[in-house]
């Protein structure tokens, strides 16, 4: 997958999940609340946006995955994209 492919995901997932947020604050508001957050991390780590607590959510969450097996120790979670 393309960098650009991978932003157009982004974009069409946030804005999906924003949609499904009400006013309620009810759990699965709460949810979707969280998922657009760490979707913006990752918008923002990528468009090179990122704050020192984007880039420390998104490296935690990476040392995680590698120490789980989910990842390879040499790879990042941006090690797929081409371009």
């Amino acid at each position: 997958m393309t960098k650009s492919e991978f932003l157009v995901y982004l974009d069409t997932e946030i804005s999906a999940s924003q949609a499904r947020i009400s006013t309620k604050n009810t759990k699965s508001d709460r949810v979707d609340t969280g998922r657009v957050e760490f979707l913006t991390v990752i918008k923002n780590m990528l468009t090179k946006n990122a704050t020192p607590e984007d880039v420390g959510r998104l490296g935690a969450f990476n040392d995680v995955a590698q120490k789980l097996g989910v990842l390879a120790s040499s790879k990042t979670l941006f090690s797929g994209l081409e371009g």
